[in-house]
């Protein structure tokens, strides 16, 4: 197909993307900071980043898989709820 000019195509994936979701303790909490970067590499269990409960409670966001962290989609500071994607993954 040709495509008229000022169009751009979409890329096609490298490898498969995942999104990354956590159920949080409550429903919601604040994301306080993320302890991996993109392209950082890590495994099953590390813990990826760390939220603060409406209660003040500290609790941290681990990783069912290993893994790779592609894009964070939420800032430090921003408040998350259940199944918010929070980053993108390749496994």
């Amino acid at each position: 197909m040709v495509f008229p000019p000022g169009t751009v195509t979409a890329r096609p994936p490298v490898d498969r993307v995942l999104p990354l979701a956590f159920t949080i303790p409550g429903g919601s909490a604040t994301l306080v900071r993320w302890l991996v970067t993109p392209s950082e590499e890590y495994g099953e269990d590390d813990v990826l980043a760390r939220v603060r409960l409406p209660s003040g409670a500290l609790w941290d966001l681990a990783a069912r898989a290993p893994g790779c962290l592609d894009a964070i989609l939420t800032p430090p500071g921003a408040v998350i709820r259940t199944g918010d994607w929070l980053a993108l993954t390749r496994p």
